[in-house]
């Protein structure tokens, strides 16, 4: 089996997994160490030919060929904006509640960072010093969202 063949089975292999995990980029290295970044929302297409790989990427339909002796490594990988590990902090004993428009929690002894994120990561409001005050929710679309508080998290779904 050539490199061409090779790299284009792997190629194939990781995009099989796109559709299970959600990947946003494909991270092209070099034998150099240089890394080329594609976010998948902007790829058309890619293709192999006798010596490239080539992606086109939209809206302008540029094409970036790629010399195939000159790649070591093709994955497709995430990119979170927003939401890091949570671990939990057992010095805090807080009660998350939501009743559809309002989004509160009680057992704040000082100001807290929260933030709520929409399930893809995006946040969507936050505050450094947060005193516990109801948040309303009314701005918010429709979906399910990840209130945090320090540590703490707290899993609400906006009708």
């Amino acid at each position: 089996m050539n490199k061409k063949t090779t790299i284009a089975a792997v190629a194939m292999l990781a995009m099989a997994g796109v559709t299970a995990t959600a990947q946003t980029q494909v991270v092209v290295t070099k034998h150099s160490g240089e890394q080329q970044k594609f976010e998948l929302a902007d790829i058309g297409k890619f293709y192999f030919d006798e010596s490239a790989m080539n992606v086109v990427t939209l809206p302008a339909k540029t094409v970036t060929a790629l010399n195939l002796a000159d790649l070591v490594c093709i994955k497709f990988v995430n990119k979170t904006d927003a939401i890091d590990n949570i671990t939990g902090n057992d010095n805090q004993n807080i009660r998350f509640a939501y009743d559809g428009n309002m989004l509160s929690a009680s057992g704040i002894s000082e100001t807290a960072q929260a933030s709520i994120f929409s399930a893809d990561g995006r946040k969507m409001m936050g505050t450094e010093h947060w005193d516990g005050t109801p948040v309303e929710t009314s701005t918010l679309p429709k979906g399910v969202y990840i209130f945090k508080v320090n540590n703490n998290t707290f899993k609400f779904i906006k009708k």
